[in-house]
């Protein structure tokens, strides 16, 4: 399977801290300047295998497969923090797995169209363990001799975490410190893919 790919990465920093001594309301600081706030996109090719099992009934077909594919998408980015800060860091994808199944009609004795959903674990740059649900759609040609070529869209849920912003001063309230050198924010990644496969049914 040979596909191309957009990884996106949204996060909002929050800037939340338990080590200000005396703690304050919600033991809250502020990031110094505004708040960073990104929207980055990684698009790549990507290559990998399938396998899965089709059961035809009269002009519907449903299955099961199971995806491995490998991605070259990687972009680096900026965050600015305030005060003539910035962060540099990268978003992309590394490799993912997705199991699922599909449900089609033959619209031809040769050509089904098929909707598809799934669960992908992913390996992304810094976010070794990013899951979500799959969805998407394609269609599937026969080509003779028991191959058949697909090109389907699917887009990936895949979840959010929380990430570290290093070397932000905080501001803290007067009589209070801190041991913080970090600030935190929230970051939420997608995955957009077009993919063209070539199967063989044996």
């Amino acid at each position: 399977t040979l596909g191309y790919g957009i990884q996106t990465t949204t996060a909002k920093g929050a800037g939340s801290d338990t080590s200000i001594n005396p703690p304050g309301p919600n033991n809250a600081f502020t990031i110094t300047g505004v708040p960073f706030d990104f929207d980055n996109a990684a698009d790549g090719v990507s290559g990998g295998v399938s396998a899965g099992y089709n059961l035809q009934m009269t002009k519907f077909v449903v299955g099961v497969f199971a995806d491995y594919d490998w991605y070259n998408s990687s972009k680096q980015f900026t965050v600015q923090t305030g005060a003539g800060g910035a962060v540099v860091g990268d978003i992309g994808i590394d490799s993912s797995w997705t199991l699922g199944g599909r449900a089609g009609y033959l619209v031809t004795p040769h050509v089904l169209t098929y909707a598809l959903a799934g669960y992908t674990s992913a390996e992304l740059n810094g976010v070794p363990n990013a899951s979500g649900l799959t969805v998407g759609g394609g269609i599937e040609a026969l080509a003779g001799s028991g191959w058949s070529l697909k090109l389907e869209y699917r887009f990936t849920d895949l979840g959010s975490d929380t990430f570290s912003v290093p070397g932000v001063t905080p501001i803290v309230p007067p009589g209070t410190t801190t041991s913080a050198t970090d600030a935190v924010g929230d970051a939420d990644h997608n995955l957009h893919q077009i993919r063209l496969g070539l199967a063989y049914k044996f």
